[in-house]
């Protein structure tokens, strides 16, 4: 896809994500100034039958009219157009520039209640406008909210989910109301309700949705982590410090019971302000994002304030009395002990949540260095328990198969223990084998371009793995590079071309030669496009065939001939000359074997003369009369004519109201009386085809002995 024009306006240049039924890219809008970026989803069908089809496009332009009415919001994307190609259906939307909050609520960090509440007040400004449209949103989670890089505000993404909603009412809703309901299973485990996974949703549903995602960003656990009690009610107070007033809202924004939770977003907010929880300023209580993806804190709030701090727990020490002979005194000595924490499940890879390093900085140290002589050991001892964590992390990364990740948290494993610092850089080579292992499979099935973009993935620290990756990437470029001229020389279209080349990176050494090939075949699709026109005008002003020929003979592929008959000689804009040229030339050829036989009967006329009777039908021949008193109606008499001839053939007779008649090679014959005395007549026709022509002397009326005396002249008139 990289690289395709679609609409002949959106050209891809990145792909997003990809996944079942969808896809999703980058691309530059190129009919607009300054070809803005913008996403663009397509949606491919599992089965293409009529039926199905139709059915989705209806589905699928009602969709478009959904998120053209949701893009009206500032902080949902604008739809910015939508279109079917190939059976495959396409959205074009607004990119939001910014980062998900998922990156502001990693594992083990918690947020303070007022970042909560503002987050929870913005959230649900939005769902307020999305539920009034008759829509509901089914999949609200941390990843599927983006903070904007602009103005910081909240923008509520991903609608590939949203369906049209039906209203209807049922036994527990008011009578004289409908409210809107959904009937289809769609969503995200942990964050979606009981009655979403069996397929029927409500707008309480998307409330669920949002309070779990608030309850993990005051416990700083998963929604998976958290257990059930009995009734099937989320256990998760005890893992939070929130007060009593903010503590109820989210247990009943998560209640199993969708009629016993908030009915709506409106009812929601006015929960938050019941309770005091209304924010009138919170320009400071926006969580950020750094680029590792922890959460920075700001200065409104004290890092040591931070629920995740290790404990401090007080144990009695004993000391020996001193050499003058006083008691042994009991010292109260501070020591830190880790917090246990419970491990994340991410898909198919489990993984341990990472423990917050907030005793980096030496002012923690240097306390307990002071109260006690052994602390400083006892710190480094966490601290080295808590790389080994972060080492099994990676360790089991690597044997769940998820190479990408091990790599990335190898690299940044500190080198603050040499012998743990060693296992992760062995790790880090065995995950980069496995990478380079996966991009050989895709090589073996001739999938170069995934092959090569998984080699990018390996770094430099591998060191032979690295090397070994990249020759391959260099042969496998190679072989993208020679599958694009293969594509261009079978369809003759440079952007097939391209949609190859295009993808060999700028520090491959295939690149230079990638982009000489490309700039080759466009210079050559330009002199083609000329010939061409070219052609067109020598047909259409000259009508010379034979010149315009020519110019076509002239179109190269690669720089050799189109051969004839070939996928590019059938291109449109190639058929439509060659067709032009064909007609013209038949139309030629049969002129000049007209005049050839016109040429060939003068000859044979000349080298042969005509007999008496020939001649009062022949060209200028003067008039012989004829008696038939045998009693016949008519006589015939054959003349060769040519195509296109005009002839005058006349009669004069002795009797009343003689007639002329000319009877086609096709069997087709006229007559005509106009006469120039009542004893005489005539008829002026250009031949319409090749052949013999029967001239023919009639009686109108009929007289007692036939036609009588009459004489028959054919003239031939330039």
């Amino acid at each position: 896809m990289i690289g395709r024009l679609l609409s002949e306006r959106y050209k891809i240049i990145k792909t997003l994500s990809s996944g079942g039924m969808s896809q999703t890219y980058v691309a530059e809008d190129i009919q607009r100034p300054g070809n803005p970026i913008c996403v663009v989803k397509q949606l491919r069908l599992e089965t293409n039958t009529p039926d199905a089809l139709e059915k989705a496009r209806q589905l699928f332009n009602k969709e478009a009219e959904t998120l053209e009415r949701l893009g009206q919001h500032e902080q949902i994307p604008r739809l910015l157009a939508y279109f079917e190609r190939e059976q495959d259906f396409y959205l074009v939307q607004e990119l939001i520039r910014g980062h998900s909050i998922d990156h502001e609520m990693p594992l083990g960090e918690r947020w303070s209640e007022p970042q909560v509440i503002y987050f929870l007040r913005e959230v649900l400004i939005i769902l307020e406008f999305v539920h009034s449209h008759n829509v509901i949103h089914l999949d609200i989670k941390p990843s599927n909210i983006i903070r904007r890089q602009s103005d910081q505000k909240l923008v509520l993404i991903d609608f590939g989910a949203v369906k049209q909603i039906q209203l209807q009412s049922s036994a527990y809703q008011e009578p004289d109301k409908t409210y809107p309901t959904v009937l289809f299973s769609i969503g995200t485990p942990g964050y979606m309700p009981t009655e979403q996974v069996i397929g029927k949703s409500y707008i309480s549903s998307d409330i669920y949705a949002l309070g779990m995602t608030a309850i993990q960003a005051l416990t700083g656990i998963s929604p998976l982590q958290l257990r059930e009690d009995d009734d099937g009610e989320i256990v998760w107070r005890s893992q939070s410090k929130a007060n009593d007033g903010l503590a109820n809202v989210l247990t009943k924004m998560v209640h199993r019971s969708h009629k016993q939770r908030y009915q709506s977003a409106a009812e929601t907010l006015q929960a938050l302000q019941q309770f005091g929880l209304e924010l009138n300023s919170v320009s400071t209580l926006i969580p950020q994002a750094n680029s590792s993806g922890s959460l920075t804190q700001n200065h409104f709030y004290s890092p040591l304030t931070v629920d995740s701090t290790p404990n401090l727990s007080t144990v009695q020490q004993q000391t020996s009395g001193s050499s003058l002979g006083n008691p042994p005194t009991s010292e109260k000595t501070t020591v830190i002990s880790s917090p246990k924490v419970a491990s994340e499940t991410s898909g198919n890879i489990t993984t341990r949540p990472k423990k917050n390093r907030l005793l980096v900085g030496g002012v923690v140290v240097l306390l307990v260095s002071l109260l006690s002589g052994g602390g400083y050991a006892a710190y480094r001892e966490i601290q080295r328990r808590d790389q080994q964590t972060q080492l099994d992390e990676i360790r089991d990364l690597k044997g769940q198969g998820g190479s990408e990740q091990c790599i990335r948290q190898a690299k940044e494993f500190s080198e603050t223990y040499l012998d743990l610092y060693q296992e992760a850089e062995n790790l880090l080579i065995e995950c980069a084998q496995q990478l380079l292992d996966e991009a050989k499979k895709s090589a073996g099935n001739y999938s170069y371009l995934a092959a090569a973009e998984i080699a990018t993935k390996i770094p430099p620290a591998s060191r032979a793995v690295y090397e070994e990756a990249k020759k391959l990437s260099e042969a496998w470029h190679r072989n993208i590079l020679q599958s694009a001229e293969d594509e261009y020389k079978k369809t003759c279209q440079v952007n097939t071309g391209i949609s190859w080349a295009g993808n060999i990176p700028e520090d491959s050494i295939v690149y230079g030669d990638a982009q000489k090939d490309i700039k080759s075949w466009q210079e050559e699709e330009t002199n083609n496009k000329a010939l061409l026109t070219s052609a067109e005008q020598l047909l259409d002003e000259n009508r010379d065939w034979n010149a315009a020929r020519e110019k076509v003979n002239e179109l190269k592929i690669l720089g050799q001939p189109i051969v004839e008959n070939s996928e590019c000689w059938q291109r449109p804009e190639v058929e439509v000359v060659t067709a032009k040229i064909e007609g013209l030339k038949k139309i030629e050829e049969e002129r000049a074997k007209a005049e050839e036989e016109r040429r060939r009967r003068e000859e044979e006329q000349r080298r042969h003369p005509l007999t008496v009777s020939e001649a009062r039908l022949a060209q200028g021949a003067s008039n012989v009369s004829v008696r038939a008193d045998d009693g016949s109606l008519y006589r015939d008499y054959t003349v060769r004519g040519i195509k296109g001839d005009r002839w005058r053939v006349s009669m004069r007779s002795d009797q009343f109201d003689p007639r002329v008649c000319l009877v086609f090679p096709s069997g087709y014959f006229d007559c005509n009386d106009d006469d120039g005395g009542f004893r005489y007549s005539y008829m002026n026709v250009i031949l319409p085809e090749n052949g013999d022509y029967k001239v023919r002397a009639n009686a109108y009326f009929a007289p007692p002995h036939g036609i009588g005396i009459y004489s028959l002249t054919v003239i031939r008139i330039d």
